[in-house]
């Protein structure tokens, strides 16, 4: 990858970005650097994968400028359709409720205590 296809994954990178960002319904959810972010990384990718398969050039040729900007595309769904949303993993558990003196006492004999109020178990 030389410099100008470097800089042309930046750029292209960016701008998509940019655009998914502002196509986002929930724009105010996601941060607009992390899908500029992703963008970025996904027209890198994009023009890595075409340097290992071999289509690459060592311009800025057309397959590759079409591979950066549809991994950078996936990349900014990706992130723009995952981040934001909050998401709770399991039910808030119940409050504990008030232990009276006889739950005590049976737990201690469980944990082999000698228990809350002097009762030998």
């Amino acid at each position: 990858m030389t410099g100008l296809g470097l800089l042309a994954g930046i750029l292209t990178g960016t701008a998509i970005g940019v655009v998914g960002w502002l196509l986002t319904p929930h724009r105010r959810d996601v941060p607009p650097w992390l899908v500029m972010v992703a963008g970025v990384v996904g027209a890198q990718a994009g023009a890595i994968a075409t340097q290992l398969l071999g289509l690459g050039t060592d311009g800025l040729g057309v397959v590759e400028a079409i591979a950066q900007a549809a991994v950078a595309t996936l990349g900014v769904v990706v992130v723009a359709g995952t981040a934001g949303r909050v998401r709770s993993a399991a039910p808030v558990p119940a409050a504990v409720p008030a232990q009276d003196s006889r739950t005590r006492r049976w737990r201690a004999r469980q944990q082999g205590n000698a228990g809350v109020g002097g009762d030998a178990a």
